[in-house]
C-alpha cells in the first residue's frame, strides 16, 4: 500500500505549472513570429529549444509565464 501512495505521489502532475509553462511556449513562439515575420516560421529545432529552456528555467522554480518567455528568448539569443 506505501508502494502505490509513493507512484502516486511521484507521478503528480502540478497543472498550474504545466498551464504556465504552455502560456510561456505559445507566447515565445508568438514573439519569434512577429519579430522575424509569417514568411520564416521558427523550426523545430528552434522550438525545442525554447521548450527545452522554459522546462529548465520552470525546473529551477520560476512559475512566471512573461519570466519564463523572456528568458527562454533572451538565453538562446533569438531576439
Amino acid at each position: 500500500m506505501n508502494e502505490r501512495t509513493q507512484i502516486n505521489t511521484l507521478n503528480t502532475v502540478n497543472f498550474a505549472a504545466m498551464r504556465v509553462i504552455r502560456e510561456a511556449f505559445d507566447d515565445a513562439v508568438k514573439e519569434i513570429e512577429t519579430r522575424r515575420g509569417k514568411s520564416l516560421l521558427p523550426s523545430d529545432d528552434t522550438r525545442a529549444k525554447v521548450a527545452r529552456q522554459i522546462l529548465n528555467l520552470a525546473r529551477g522554480g520560476e512559475r512566471d509565464a512573461i519570466r519564463l518567455r523572456e528568458g527562454a528568448l533572451s538565453a538562446l539569443h533569438i531576439v
